[in-house]
């Protein structure tokens, strides 16, 4: 790896520690806030041995099924439905696993039933307004983030940088037309750090995309290479031509996208077709 990739990685590593401090953090100041809040409604004093060991169990817990279910992994400017309906199991599962720790611990002494009711969808909510604040001021497309993927749809793998590859997958989502399933993204000039865009999982960098698309074919996959930069260069497409040649997989061109150069295709070689 050279000295310029390493560091690159650095600032997505660093989003990733700060976005796993956030999620426990705003669930350990949830759970107080709720307990304290829920009290308020209670004829006897606020036991605050309670809320100390309630809040630090569920800070515990956090700590590990957060990074379980990849809540750290998403970047928050491509926040995609998936990535909300991954929060929701969460959270829902860390308030599961809670449960069962407190009643063993102190037989849910003093513990209002009623408080998991009101901490998991507010914590919910908080968690997802987070990202998706992010997404509406780096990227104002709220309404395509939000949008189901179609099970039936063929597979396809985004091939760009990060930000061409959020583009396609928005316009892919909003489009009345045929549709993806999208397998993932390969960058061309970031490296492949296993963060999300769009909920989508990086899979790695060009030169990966060739064993990629072989160990699909092998599991029977038809899977499409969807090239997201709007004017791809000449080495570019001769790549990706290449590692779908070997597959057989069919080259697609983003809608509006125009070839930075012309050239006679190689015969046998994969043909970029025309917009998803």
């Amino acid at each position: 790896m050279t000295g310029s990739a390493s560091r690159s990685r650095i600032p997505h590593r660093v989003s990733q520690w700060l976005a796993y401090a956030h999620d426990v953090g705003v669930s350990v100041a949830v759970m107080a806030a709720v307990l304290v809040w829920r009290y308020q409604f209670e004829p006897k004093p606020l036991p605050a041995e309670m809320v100390w060991r309630a809040t630090a169990a569920f800070a515990a817990v956090s700590v590990v099924v957060y990074p379980a279910f990849q809540l750290h992994r998403g970047l928050w400017r491509f926040t995609s439905l998936s990535d909300v309906l991954r929060i929701i199991r969460a959270v829902a599962f860390a308030n599961l696993v809670l449960v069962p720790i407190l009643f063993i611990t102190d037989r849910l002494a003093d513990f209002p039933r009623t408080g998991l009711l009101i901490e998991g969808p507010v914590l919910i909510l908080l968690l997802t307004a987070s990202r998706l604040s992010v997404r509406v001021w780096r990227r104002g497309d709220l309404a395509a983030a939000l949008r189901l993927e179609d099970r039936s749809a063929p597979w396809a793998v985004i091939v760009g940088d990060h930000g061409a590859a959020a583009d396609c997958l928005s316009e892919l989502r909003r489009a009345g037309g045929q549709r993806y399933r999208i397998a993932g993204v390969i960058t061309v000039s970031e490296p492949a750090d296993g963060g999300l865009i769009d909920g989508v999982e990086v899979l790695g960098q060009l030169d990966q995309l060739g064993a990629f698309l072989s160990a699909s074919a092998e599991d029977g996959a038809e899977i499409r290479v969807v090239l997201a930069e709007l004017r791809p260069g000449r080495e570019l497409m001769q790549r990706v031509v290449a590692a779908a040649a070997d597959t057989g997989a069919r080259v697609v061109r983003r809608r509006g996208a125009r070839l930075g150069h012309r050239r006679r295709r190689p015969a046998g070689s994969a043909a970029p077709a025309a917009g998803p």
